[in-house]
């Protein structure tokens, strides 16, 4: 009978020990799958494990590194241990060791899906694809604008947008400052000098939509929920 519900179990090695046990049933050592810091290998240790207990050891010719996370988990293949047949032999060992079998099966399939990617109970049901693109250098993973399904967006032209939004709020800040500063006093051409700043960085930004005052030209454009540009029909932003 299986007791034990778990399918993987981890530790952080302290740089001196290399006997790492595991608390749940095998059949075979090929069904455990050991990591190091997230790397599978598959020598430089032995698996202890008898059939009819829960449980047993991996033995390190080399204790892991200190700090370095060991990670042991049981990988099942779905299947069948037997093919009973109409009139044959119905031992009541077969049978249990079948449905123990099938029992550590579904503690897998509880446990991947626990870790899926899954809406949460708020959610409205709709029809959302959660197919994942395929992988692409430099590229990440993000929601389309009709959220239902995933695409892929350049990661360097989002960093480059967010630095450039960097930029603009430190002469943002630059100029408050400048404000704070002069305020009050006759001294306004540094206070110029920043507003110039900004307009010439408006005007490289978006050369097409701001003209040299920094005012849109375009009195359709107007800014979406995202904070984006977009022709629209309600006068202006």
């Amino acid at each position: 009978m299986i007791t034990n519900k778990s399918v993987l179990i981890t530790y952080l090695a302290n740089g001196t020990s290399k006997q790492f046990s595991f608390p749940f049933k095998i059949y075979s050592a090929d069904e455990l799958k050991v990591s190091i810091n997230g790397k599978e290998i598959q020598t430089t240790f032995i698996i202890e494990y008898h059939e009819d207990v829960e449980g047993g050891m991996i033995t390190f010719e080399t204790a892991p590194v200190t700090n370095s996370e060991v990670s042991i988990k049981r990988v099942l293949d779905i299947t069948r241990k037997h093919d009973f047949q109409s009139g044959g032999s119905f031992r009541a060992e077969d049978i249990n060791q079948e449905l123990d079998y099938q029992t550590l099966c579904l503690q897998q399939v509880n446990y991947e899906l626990g870790n899926a990617m899954k809406f949460g109970s708020d959610v409205e049901d709709q029809d959302i694809d959660l197919t994942v693109p395929e992988p692409k250098a430099g590229c990440m993973m993000v929601w389309n604008k009709t959220e239902n399904g995933l695409e892929l967006r350049n990661a360097d032209l989002i960093i480059e947008a967010s630095n450039e939004a960097h930029d603009y709020a430190t002469i943002c800040q630059d100029m408050y400052d400048a404000m704070s500063t002069l305020l009050g006093t006759s001294e306004t051409a540094g206070l110029a000098g920043k507003i110039q700043d900004i307009l010439t960085f408006l005007n490289n930004k978006f050369p097409e939509d701001f003209d040299d005052n920094g005012e849109i030209k375009d009195s359709s454009l107007v800014s979406n929920d995202l904070g984006e540009i977009t022709e629209g029909d309600n006068g202006g932003i």
